[in-house]
């Protein structure tokens, strides 16, 4: 078969100049020549990984600065690898930030030094690409550097329990600033339909490289300090909130969610009930609706955030709570939240804030023995006999109540189609007498 020069030039073009494999072997190549080196390295000198973070700074740097060369070129497809290679470098690859944290003063500054570079290098990257990102974008890249450098260096103060919460309330916050906001990222310049939509992907990328290689660390943490992956669950579940459809869907997971954490977990209850006040409140104020958010209506966002404010009321009330019976009443703290939801219910006329005012004064009168609680089996089974017979009264007298109400015919959207068919004189047939 003769040579074709023409298809030789078009596949070199493809592979060598839109898809370069040689971008993806040299970030390979230099991300394992400095691990490699850490590795001998410290052996020798502790802060011998500042000069080898070093490299790898100095090698994200020298992406930004290619980037920013292709793209004034016009070769913008190299440019955006280029980008995603950068976005890898960012989560910290080498392990920098785990090690800062055993090195004292120098690692605080060295730990710093990193939020810093981080920074530099995500506006480098901008200005590179010809970008502009949004408050949240910057927030949300801000927490998670902020979470991989300060984090390793507050866990060994603290027990297995509080290892765990600490990181499930930054994994909470980190992936909720990113669910529910909208994080835009803009051309500075004109862009085509296909540079839209390509602009569009690579956003979604760098988001899906940061998430996967924030949980690494995340998975990193949990298994150098002995800390339960159990930890994470409540989060993850509460997270999830975020996709439901239905607001009863949402009370549900976060009930339950509530529920099996004060049985399993009681140590990790008051994270738990501020990740489901925090959860309830988003959905008030921030209920997505396919790319973007709104406000819920009123009698939704009344309900929800009387649910948000009980959350915030059992955080504050069980912080200390590790285990055994539900913790004292505070008195202070049982008046202040009181007050509070008397004004959502005279105020507001929120009628959601019924529930949790008359379940805490319930329990409180119980535990002051105000109200003597069945303590045996026999006593158990006559209250929940008395408590049948009196489910069964109120039951057949909401049903004699509801005769009266009158909600019209249950056919009468059909009898009005019927009556609508029928020609105005009166009859269903122009021949009919």
């Amino acid at each position: 078969m003769p040579f074709d020069p023409r298809s030789a030039k078009r596949l070199f073009h493809r592979w060598f100049v839109e898809y370069n494999p040689l971008y993806f072997a040299s970030a390979a190549l230099v991300l394992l020549g400095v691990n490699l080196m850490s590795h001998e390295l410290v052996e020798r000198s502790a802060y011998a990984h500042f000069a080898v973070a070093g490299i790898a700074e100095a090698y994200a740097w020298a992406l930004i600065a290619a980037a920013a060369w292709l793209m004034r070129l016009g070769s913008r497809r190299p440019a955006v690898l280029l980008a995603l290679l950068v976005a890898v470098y960012q989560c910290d690859p080498t392990l920098y930030t785990e090690t800062c944290a055993n090195l004292g003063t120098a690692g605080l500054l060295g730990a710093t030094a990193w939020i810093a570079n981080f920074l530099a290098k995500l506006c480098g990257l901008l200005w590179a690409l010809r970008l502009r990102m949004s408050h949240s974008c910057l927030a949300v890249a801000t927490l998670g550097a902020a979470g991989l450098a300060i984090l390793p260096r507050a866990m060994p103060e603290l027990d297995e329990t509080h290892r765990g919460t600490l990181i499930a309330s930054w994994v909470f916050a980190l992936f909720a600033a990113g669910l529910w906001s909208q994080r835009r990222v803009v051309s500075r310049v004109a862009l085509d339909a296909w540079s839209e939509t390509v602009l569009r992907r690579s956003t979604r990328a760098t988001w899906a490289i940061w998430a996967v290689l924030a949980l690494s660390h995340v998975g990193l943490w949990l298994s150098e300090l002995g800390v339960s992956v159990s930890a994470l669950v409540p989060a993850a579940v509460l997270l999830s909130t975020r996709f439901m459809h239905r607001e009863a869907a949402v009370w549900f997971t976060a009930s339950a969610t509530l529920a099996i954490v004060a049985t399993t977990m009681p140590g990790a209850f008051y994270a738990t009930a501020t990740f489901a006040g925090v959860a309830l409140a988003l959905r008030a104020l921030r209920q997505p609706t396919g790319s973007a958010f709104q406000r819920a209506e009123r009698p939704a966002v009344l309900r929800l955030l009387t649910g948000s404010l009980g959350c915030t009321y059992l955080a504050a009330w069980t912080l200390f709570w590790t285990e055994g019976p539900w913790p004292k009443h505070v008195l202070l703290l049982d008046v202040l939240f009181a007050c509070v939801f008397v004004g959502l219910f005279w105020k507001l006329r929120a009628r959601a804030a019924a529930l949790p005012l008359t379940a805490g004064a319930a329990h409180l009168a119980g535990r002051m023995g105000l109200v003597l609680l069945p303590s045996s089996a026999l006593e158990w089974g006559v209250t929940a006999v008395v408590s049948g017979f009196a489910l069964l009264a109120a039951a057949v007298a909401a049903t004699w109540h509801g005769r009266t109400v009158d909600l019209g015919s249950p056919h009468a959207d059909l009898e009005q189609d019927m009556d609508e068919s029928v020609p105005r004189n009166g009859s269903a047939d122009a021949g009919w007498p």
